[in-house]
Formats: structure tokens, C-alpha cells, sequence
């Protein structure tokens, strides 16, 4: 005979026979006894607890068993006896399942499972979209710096081809214009003109009025100049009072018209800003033109400034063309 007992409480069998074990029993306790009705306390037994345990116990003299629970499964419960004589009796077979607790079933096991791939295929997912994230907002903060330093160097380079009192071109950006003239005059075997202007008398302006008042004559001349000018044209201050005039595409007649409308443009309105506090301005025209060919820049500049100084020594205030090429 055999009664079962879980932590201490008896266990019933269920219809089919076997005894169900629910989760959360610690110790499983089988009492045997060999109805021999002599000498039973000489009476011997052993169990075995089938698929828990693989060798089988030796023979002793108590009439019961204690295990640790097994893990969730089904099991046989084998108890042998012997009498006193060493007759043993047929063994008795017991069917036992130990149910598992819900985190032990294969369902819950494949759905935390399931659950924990998902969990990290969002936490994947995640640290990749804010990777991505990161690496927009670094490109982003990477392409606004890049255009702000890209802006800056602009904004550095216009400077560095700014004379800084009149605003006009200076001489570096004067020298790289012209080599871009003279090489697309080439090309469209067009001639270049270039006018060199000089501000007449403008040391005896400086010492009777100051240099601040020299400074704004120097400005005022510069915005003159420019509102004189044509689309295309460039007007650079070459240095001192001296300023220059680059004419793409320029004959000779046009060249002299674009000076004779500078001349006027400076006579008249130089009466109008300084004739009431100063001595009205003039400005002393040099006009060259050429093909290109093999003409640089110095070359144009040499031509000009020797009919400057013709201009100067017929009373300035006038201009004077240097003398075609033969």
C-alpha cells in the first residue's frame, strides 16, 4: 500500500489514476507498507522515483521516502518489499505529474520568448532610429556650420577685394578681373579699355580742408564712379587719390565716352557736395584700348598713365586717349 503526501498533505489521485502535483510544492513524501501479518518491522523497502532517479536505492528498514520536488514532468513512483524470509512482493507502480508553474509552461515560455525577441527588436530598432537620428543631426549641424564657414570665407574674401574707405575694388581684385578680361577678350578678339583717374589737386585739398574732409572726397568719388559706370564695367581704387576703371568689351570711342560722362559727372556734382564748405573736385582722365593679344594689365596701366600725365599737363580737369597701335 502507498500514500502520497505533498509538504505534508496527503495527495489524491485523479481519475486516471495518476496524483497531480501542483506548482509551487517543495517536498514529496511516499508512506509504503508490506501487509505480511508477521514480523512486518523485519519487512524491507526501496524506491525508486523512475526518470528523477537512475540507480536504484538500497534496501531499508523505513516504511517511507521524502524527494525535493522534481522539475515539472511526469514520473513512475516504483516501491518494492520484502518480507522477513527476503520473499519480495510485486513492485508497485505509481503514476506521478508535477504540473509546472506558469513561467514554467512551454506556451508562456515561447511567449516571453516571443515577447523578449520583440522587446529586442524595438529596443534594436530604437538605438538605430536615434543612431540615425544623431547622425541627421550631426550632418545637419555639420552642413549649417560648413555654410556658415563657407559663408564667412565669403564674407572674408569680399573683404580682402575691398578697398575699406570707398568700398570700391581694390588692386588684388583689380589684377584678378582683368586677367579674366584680357583672356576672354582674346577668345572674342574684343578690345579692353581701361581708364586711369586721378583726383586733381587733392594734396592741396587734404592740407587746406584735413584729411577727413580728404577721406570724404575720396569716398564721395568712389560712389560717383560707380553710378557712372556700366553693367560689367569695374571701378577700383588703384591707390592714394588714383582710381581705376576696367571696360570688358571697349573700343576706344566708348572708352572716352564712359570718361568724358565721369569728367561731367564729377564736375557737376562735386559742386553740388562740396561747393558750399570746399573747393569743388575735378578728375584728370588717362584712356587706353586695346586688342589684347599679348597685353597684360601692366601693359594697359603704362599706356594709361602716360596720357594721365598728359591729361595733368594740359591743366587736368580733361582727358586724353593714348595713341593707337600702328
Amino acid at each position: 500500500m502507498i500514500e502520497l503526501s505533498v509538504d505534508g498533505r496527503p495527495l489524491t489521485a485523479t481519475d486516471d489514476g495518476a496524483f497531480e502535483i501542483l506548482p509551487g510544492a517543495r517536498t514529496l513524501t511516499a508512506n509504503f507498507v508490506l501487509l505480511s501479518n508477521q514480523r512486518e518491522l523485519d519487512s524491507r523497502y526501496r524506491a525508486q522515483l523512475l526518470d528523477h532517479e537512475y540507480l536504484e536505492t538500497a534496501w531499508s528498514e523505513l516504511p517511507h521516502r521524502t524527494w525535493g520536488m522534481p522539475s515539472p514532468g511526469r514520473y513512475r513512483l516504483k516501491v518494492e518489499a520484502r518480507d522477513f524470509t527476503g520473499r519480495a512482493a510485486d513492485p508497485l507502480m505509481v503514476d506521478i505529474v508535477v504540473r509546472p508553474a506558469l513561467i514554467q509552461r512551454r506556451a508562456t515560455q515561447g511567449t516571453l520568448l516571443l515577447a523578449g525577441g520583440l522587446l529586442l527588436l524595438l529596443i534594436v530598432w530604437s538605438y538605430a532610429r536615434n543612431q540615425r537620428r544623431r547622425r541627421e543631426a550631426l550632418a545637419a549641424q555639420v552642413q549649417a556650420r560648413t555654410r556658415d564657414l563657407a559663408e564667412a570665407n565669403r564674407k572674408l574674401t569680399e573683404i580682402s577685394y575691398r578697398d575699406p574707405l570707398t568700398g570700391l575694388a581694390n588692386r588684388r581684385r583689380l589684377d584678378q578681373a582683368a586677367e579674366r578680361t584680357l583672356e576672354q577678350g582674346r577668345q572674342l578678339n574684343r578690345p579692353v579699355s581701361l581708364l586711369l583717374i586721378d583726383l586733381d589737386h587733392f594734396k592741396r585739398f587734404n592740407d587746406e580742408h584735413g584729411h577727413l574732409a580728404g577721406d570724404a572726397a575720396l569716398i564721395w568719388l568712389g560712389r560717383c564712379l560707380e553710378s557712372a559706370l556700366r553693367t560689367g564695367d569695374l571701378a577700383a581704387r588703384f591707390g592714394g587719390e588714383e582710381f581705376a576703371c576696367l571696360l570688358p568689351n571697349t573700343d576706344l570711342d566708348e572708352a572716352v565716352a564712359v570718361g568724358e560722362r565721369l569728367l561731367n559727372a564729377v564736375r557737376d556734382g562735386s559742386v553740388r557736395e562740396f561747393g558750399r564748405r570746399y573747393r569743388p573736385l575735378t578728375i584728370s582722365i588717362g584712356v587706353v584700348s586695346r586688342q589684347p593679344g599679348e597685353h597684360c594689365l601692366a601693359d594697359l596701366v603704362e599706356l594709361a598713365d602716360q596720357a594721365l600725365y598728359q591729361a595733368k599737363a594740359r591743366g587736368r580737369d580733361c582727358l586724353v586717349a593714348a595713341v593707337s597701335e600702328e
